[in-house]
């Protein structure tokens, strides 16, 4: 498969067209596209595939659908409790740093461990059912190079 490389013009059009030119740049494209034919179709040549492209393109997940994975009350109280959790093991592990230091304490205890691990489980579970609740709604999951 050969594939070529896009040219300066080619680009310019692109980001042109994107509205992606600093202003003084695009007031210089339009210069160009008054003055140049080939130009000017480059960019409706352009236009044109970006719509075919827009118009073809699968929905993404909007907002409202991660808003809805969230709202529920066991999702809000599992993430409360899992920060909580982590927190609470991070607050208590400097406790016992700052206690070794003075020699107060030798050993830290497990359930600060425990509590922070099962805080990160808790997130980590979260994290992934969001992610697959949206997964159907990945415009990407079929796309293969």
């Amino acid at each position: 498969m050969n594939e070529s490389q896009p040219s300066q013009d080619q680009l310019a059009v692109m980001r042109y067209a994107d509205g992606e030119l600093p202003t003084h740049e695009a007031q210089l494209m339009e210069e160009r596209l008054a003055q140049e034919p080939a130009l000017r179709r480059e960019l409706a040549a352009y236009q044109t595939l970006e719509v075919l492209a827009r118009s073809t393109a699968p929905p993404e997940p909007t907002d409202l659908e991660w808003q809805e994975l969230r709202r529920g009350l066991g999702h809000r109280s599992l993430g409360a409790l899992g920060w909580l959790l982590i927190s609470s093991a991070c607050l208590a592990y400097c406790v016992w740093a700052l206690g070794a230091l003075l020699d107060w304490f030798d050993e830290p205890h497990p359930a600060i461990f425990v509590a922070g691990g099962v805080g990160l489980l808790l997130l980590t579970l979260l994290v992934l059912r969001e992610r697959l609740a949206a997964l159907p709604l990945d415009p990407y999951r079929k796309v293969k190079r």
